[in-house]
């Protein structure tokens, strides 16, 4: 296990005032829009923005700006606005998708799509989800492989307290590992298991997979 210091939390702070100035200021660009060329002027961190979207479309800048500009039905009015409406828009887009994709209901999927048996569990002691490879598991545990088994069926004691697994967890890159007991009526098995936080921090969810 890591023995660094508890990850700090987010940063939201304001960038520091030089470096706001730095990026409102204004820049001159002509771009050919309907086959003539057009002078528009916006702050920095808008044509940085607009850049770094047509990277990702795979296209110049000078082309997104253009098919921005060119679109049907737009006002011939003030380019430079439109085109500030565009980036916030594509932004927002981009943040609600990333939104979506950083969920720890999504990042528990992901964790478990690994090929082996796997659990997720709260502060509480509940365990949350399972793949199927741990319900497998269950069954081999029973000692019927086409028995009905449910998540349920089993009773899962840890050795490691499961607040202490929290504890001991202090960057979201670190794991540890802790045997414990799975029961189901007579039958039990200990297995040791290798347990890591899902995201935020700090974590309310930890994800095992058993090793052994």
């Amino acid at each position: 296990m890591n023995g660094a210091q508890s990850a700090p939390p987010a940063s939201h702070e304001v960038a520091p005032a030089d470096e706001l100035i730095g990026m409102a200021d204004p820049e001159f660009r002509t771009v050919p829009v309907n086959g003539m060329r057009k002078g528009i002027r916006l702050e920095k961190i808008f044509w940085d923005a607009l850049t770094d979207i047509g990277n990702r479309l795979g296209m110049r800048r000078t082309t997104l700006v253009r098919t921005v500009l060119e679109q049907p039905g737009r006002d011939d009015g003030n380019a430079a606005s439109l085109l500030r409406c565009y980036v916030a828009q594509s932004l927002s887009t981009d943040a609600a998708r990333l939104r979506g994709l950083t969920t720890p209901e999504h990042t528990i999927r992901l964790l478990q799509q690994a090929p082996v048996p796997s659990f997720a569990i709260n502060r509480q002691k509940k365990l949350l989800q399972v793949n199927p490879e741990f319900i497998q598991f269950l069954r081999l545990v029973s000692g019927s492989m086409t028995a009905h088994i449910s998540a349920e069926t089993a009773q899962i004691a840890m050795d490691t307290p499961v607040e202490q697994l929290f504890e001991q967890i202090k960057q979201p890159h670190d794991s540890v590992q802790s045997t414990m007991t799975i029961r189901i009526d007579a039958r039990q098995r200990r297995v040791t298991t290798k347990i890591v936080a899902v995201p935020p921090w700090p974590p309310t969810t930890l994800v095992g997979y058993i090793i052994t």
